[in-house]
């Protein structure tokens, strides 16, 4: 994605499909971060941003920094462009040949980046993108088209002219985060698709980490984030359950990825793992080892009887008592929202420790061991 953007980059930096390559100085891509949730898009550069070959550094972009800075808003997290990607004479609107010509690029950068939001700044880009017009009167609200969720506001250049549409302008851009904010928790509490499981066996149990494995019991919820995980693969793997065959204990491993596999051990207590599998692999599962709790923390200290919280389940075993799973549990689908499931929890910034597995003899040497430090 990332190499695809910046093809396109080098694609706008060399353009010469319409006459505005004549006159300017620099052509203008779209610059941020390519993971944005939010995606601005203004009308077209101005004489500062002809200049540096940056969108927004002149005095709406300031502006429009301000209104960042207001709703909580780092520039660093957004991604912002402009229908047309070169300066018009003047400062003049841009024709509709000039539009056509920078079609293809502004397309390639949303469709290439998926944000959850975006922002049209100004009558130019409403129309561009929307057909719309007056933008004024239509400011403030979102529209759905064509798979996407665009937010109407005004251009930032605007304010520079009346001071007064600047907390207009800075109201906008807290309702955009606001509403971010809302998007981004309702995706943590999401499914993790089955999808998700059907890779190889051991990216699985490093992607686990920081999702949250919630399970519930009539109307209470017990959850936590998945902190330590282990893979365990199919033929090359001599401590997986697997390893000689299917059997009714492990029939589970060779099914339906995203279903659970809970075994008893040691005559003593139960262990969960999902089934997590890519190409070339009959079977696989990942052990689910350890969690910081979250939710439901009173019920898990009455299920396992401490009410130290860093013991409740910092051990499979521990966390399985501490959220009451047992064989009742087994094959049970964690892609669906039911008595047991993860979801997306938190993308992680934190550095993920390798170790060997947990008490096996064979097939200790290898690094399939994963958690980290929260």
């Amino acid at each position: 994605m990332i190499s695809k953007l910046e093809k396109i980059r080098s694609q706008v930096i060399i353009c010469k499909k319409c006459d505005l390559c004549k006159t300017r100085t620099n052509a203008v891509p779209g610059k941020g971060n390519f993971n944005s949730g939010l995606f601005f898009i203004g009308e077209a550069p101005g004489r500062s941003e002809d200049k540096a070959g940056e969108p927004f550094v002149g005095a709406a972009g300031k502006k429009l920094t301000i209104a960042f800075e207001y709703a909580g808003i780092s520039r660093g997290d957004v991604y912002i462009t402009n229908v047309v990607k070169c300066r018009p004479p003047k400062n003049r609107i841009p024709k509709k040949d000039e539009e056509e010509a920078c079609e293809k690029y502004l397309k390639s950068e949303i469709a290439l980046i998926k944000p959850k939001i975006i922002c049209i700044m100004g009558n130019t880009a409403y129309h561009s993108l929307l057909g719309g017009n007056k933008i004024t009167k239509n400011r403030g609200k979102f529209i759905n088209k064509d798979g996407n969720l665009y937010f109407l506001s005004l251009h930032p250049a605007a304010t520079i002219y009346n001071q007064t549409l600047l907390s207009t302008l800075k109201k906008d851009m807290k309702t955009l985060a606001k509403t971010l904010q809302t998007f981004n928790e309702d995706q943590k509490m999401e499914t993790l698709p089955r999808k998700f499981y059907a890779r190889d066996t051991i990216k699985v149990a490093k992607d686990l980490l920081g999702k949250h494995l919630i399970r519930k019991i009539g109307n209470t919820t017990i959850s936590g984030m998945i902190i330590e995980t282990e893979a365990y693969r199919y033929k090359d793997d001599p401590a997986s359950h697997a390893y000689g065959g299917m059997t009714e204990r492990n029939k589970a491993m060779f099914g339906q990825v995203g279903k659970s596999y809970v075994y008893f051990t040691y005559g003593m207590h139960y262990c969960v793992n999902v089934v997590a599998k890519g190409d070339g692999y009959n079977a696989g599962a990942v052990l689910i080892r350890a969690l910081k709790p979250k939710k439901g923390i009173n019920v898990m200290i009455k299920n396992r009887k401490t009410n130290v919280i860093s013991n409740l389940t910092n051990g499979p075993a521990k966390l399985t008592q501490a959220l009451d799973i047992d064989k009742k549990l087994y094959g049970v689908d964690f892609s669906k929202k039911s008595e047991l499931y993860i979801t997306h929890g938190i993308d992680l910034e934190k550095e993920i420790f390798k170790d060997k597995r947990v008490g096996i003899k064979n097939g200790n040497n290898k690094l399939w061991n994963f958690k980290i430090k929260i």
